[in-house]
């Protein structure tokens, strides 16, 4: 039996985390570990993303317009390729953005539609209040394996870099 009842966030909840926050940065002042004004940023950050999300993602679930709804999945995709592929990697080389937008993307969508037409029973399996959250996780877990997919590899290609030099020079191919 399935119960689709969902608790609404309060002006007390949001007062509660607006305490624990001030708390927060009221032990880093006495502390002093120099970390309040980051905190206070932080937070007047994630409300005013938070206020546009909730107000776009309103939208969205109210029209389960299947453009809308696979529009927003990009913009999330094409966050989590830019913050991997400029922001986490220490090296980066041409087309890098591209191939990991394609395996994020690609690997997300897939998995967050099969998963929610098989193991959600979700009809349509892109029904927005299910997908968007699931297809989030999802870019987040593929944000995380990617850059330490790219990080092995890139290493591994440095440490290396005199072995497969000579082995070029040698007539290997690209793929040996």
């Amino acid at each position: 039996m399935e119960s689709n009842t969902q608790t609404a966030l309060s002006w007390g909840n949001v007062g509660i985390a607006a305490l624990l926050l001030g708390i927060n940065a009221g032990l880093s002042i006495w502390l002093k570990l120099g970390l309040s004004c980051n905190l206070i940023v932080a937070a007047l950050r994630c409300v005013a993303q938070l206020t546009v999300l909730g107000i776009v993602l309103k939208q969205i679930f109210e029209t389960q317009n299947p453009v809308y709804i696979f529009g927003m999945a990009l913009v999330l995709g094409v966050l989590a390729a830019v913050e991997v592929s400029y922001w986490r990697a220490k090296r980066r080389f041409p087309g890098m953005f591209m191939g990991t937008l394609c395996a994020i993307v690609g690997s997300a969508l897939v998995v967050g539609l099969f998963g929610n037409a098989y193991a959600l029973n979700m009809d349509p399996a892109y029904t927005a209040v299910k997908f968007i959250p699931t297809v989030g996780m999802l870019f987040g877990n593929c944000m995380i394996g990617v850059s330490i997919g790219l990080g092995t590899v890139m290493d591994a290609l440095d440490s290396r870099r005199d072995r497969i030099e000579a082995m070029l020079c040698f007539g290997a191919s690209r793929w040996e």
